[in-house]
């Protein structure tokens, strides 16, 4: 089956340790940020963990969102149920990416 288009994953996102519980607000735009990826700004007053991490691009993966650092670091997201995405492999640290 054929992933999920840019356009609807573009917009405003929370991200989460547990639904309900927002810790920043991220954009993903569709503005092109080079090698099939595209910029991601990050609200003002976001978790540490998150500001740490420094997320600077997306891209869609077969059918997962592929988060990239300033450092070339990645998180990856695939698809939980509607509108949540969780991040791949769990560990001990669960992020959810949520609309």
């Amino acid at each position: 089956p054929a992933g999920p288009a840019l356009a609807d994953l573009a917009g405003t996102w929370s991200f989460a340790r547990q639904p309900g519980r927002p810790i920043c607000k991220v954009t993903l735009t569709e503005e092109p940020a080079g090698d099939d990826a595209f910029k991601l700004t990050l609200d003002a007053g976001c978790d540490q963990a998150i500001t740490a991490f420094a997320p600077v691009s997306w891209r869609i993966e077969r059918s997962d969102i592929v988060v990239m650092s300033s450092r070339g670091d990645q998180l990856r997201f695939e698809q939980s149920e509607g509108t949540v995405w969780r991040k791949v492999p769990e560990g001990n640290r669960p992020l959810l990416m949520m609309r």
